[in-house]
């Protein structure tokens, strides 16, 4: 790109994969993948990315985590992990950009149905687990409006952004306790099937 002299104003780092799985379920590789998709790729482009931008002209860079990298959610372990790294260095960037023309945001959505298997299980959550699943076309709507408005972190729909306030007021060991219960009864029905 620097060859051609073009450059990008816009990076929006998108990419990842996710799995619904307990931790053994899974080989090293596809462990392997997920951090090098979700993080590395990130990590490099933004790199780039900063390389390159304009000194006159305003940029903008969106990382997608999740609240997946907020919430403690067995089966979504090394997933949850690799979101929580987005965070984190999204964050630093933005104090390390600050005064700067690049415009840095999070895009921390809840669930989001973005293919086949993924509308399956969204259909059989039932209550508020339910009612925060969004589709991609409003969840993109939200996180560009955004990013273009200098939002440091976009949680799109009102029942996501109550779930993270929720997570910051009520203490870890009454969310660990939901948490063991919701495995219970993942448990039990994964019994009842065989």
């Amino acid at each position: 790109m620097k060859q051609n002299d073009i450059v990008v104003d816009v990076l929006i780092n998108n990419s990842g994969i996710g799995n619904w799985s307990w931790f053994e379920e899974q080989e090293i590789s596809f462990y392997k993948k997920q951090i090098d998709l979700n993080i590395t790729s990130t990590v490099s482009l933004t790199r780039l990315f900063l390389d390159q931008v304009s000194k006159k002209n305003t940029s903008y860079l969106l990382n997608v985590g999740s609240l997946g990298g907020r919430f403690i959610i067995p089966k979504k372990q090394v997933y949850g992990a690799t979101k929580s790294f987005i965070s984190y260095f999204t964050k630093c960037l933005q104090l390390e950009q600050a005064g700067s023309n690049v415009r840095i945001s999070l895009l921390s959505p809840g669930g989001i149905n973005t293919k086949p298997e993924l509308l399956v299980l969204n259909h059989s959550m039932k209550g508020i687990s339910q009612a925060t699943i969004m589709e991609p076309e409003e969840v993109a709507k939200q996180a560009i409006d955004g990013l273009f408005r200098g939002k440091k972190e976009i949680i799109p729909d009102t029942i996501n952004r109550l779930l993270a306030v929720l997570d910051k007021i009520i203490p870890f060991f009454i969310q660990e306790w939901i948490i063991r219960r919701k495995l219970k009864m993942i448990g039990k029905k994964s019994v009842s099937k065989v």
